[in-house]
């Protein structure tokens, strides 16, 4: 029995590790789908402010769908300056030339990172999308969300998953005692005849 207990709580403690990072996978997977889609809704309003520049309605737009869509909005030249963002004045923004989701967008077409923000302190998911004028990247548009959120929401999630996880492995655990005894009751009563017998 106490072996049956013991692979019985290893099999549910494997199962909830497993669903809980596949759990994180997964709203981190989501999370990134849904910024590729916000930015590829701002980056065709972006294209005609580019050429000549308009950096106030640059900055406008950013603005304004940043607040509406509860997104940070930023806008970078292919040399790393920013002209628009949403939630911050440009001007006051340091050259994004080596982040590492700027740098992707301009190599490979699109960008992903994870990472605490210089300008406001928390931990946020970005992506980052080129804007081609005649095949050339004129500007990337960089959508990013707050993810302490969603680790949050994870861990409540996860918190459900254990305290499930605990409640199966012990019902297992009693139905196994269960068992266990109505299997040893006529072992032991043979035991006992075996030792009378001697």
């Amino acid at each position: 029995y106490p072996s049956y207990v013991f692979l019985v709580f290893a099999a549910v403690a494997g199962a909830m590790w497993y669903a809980s990072s596949s759990l994180k996978d997964f709203f981190l997977d989501r999370t990134s789908m849904d910024l590729q889609a916000r930015a590829a809704i701002v980056s065709p309003q972006v294209s005609p402010l580019l050429n000549p520049l308009d950096e106030e309605g640059i900055r406008r737009l950013c603005s304004n769908i940043g607040e509406g869509a509860s997104t940070r909005i930023t806008v970078i030249l292919p040399s790393g300056r920013v002209v628009g963002d949403s939630d911050e004045d440009p001007g006051n923004m340091e050259n994004h030339v080596d982040r590492p989701e700027f740098r992707a967008a301009l190599s490979s077409g699109l960008g992903t990172s994870i990472r605490s923000s210089t300008t406001l302190g928390i931990n946020l998911m970005y992506v980052a999308v080129p804007v081609t004028l005649g095949g050339v990247p004129a500007a990337v548009v960089r959508t990013a969300i707050e993810i302490d959120g969603v680790d949050e929401a994870i861990e409540r999630v996860r918190r459900r998953i254990i305290l499930a996880g605990i409640f199966f492995a012990l019902a297992v655990a009693f139905v196994g005692f269960l068992v266990s005894r109505k299997i040893a009751r006529p072992i032991e009563e043979i035991r006992k005849c075996a030792e009378h017998l001697a």
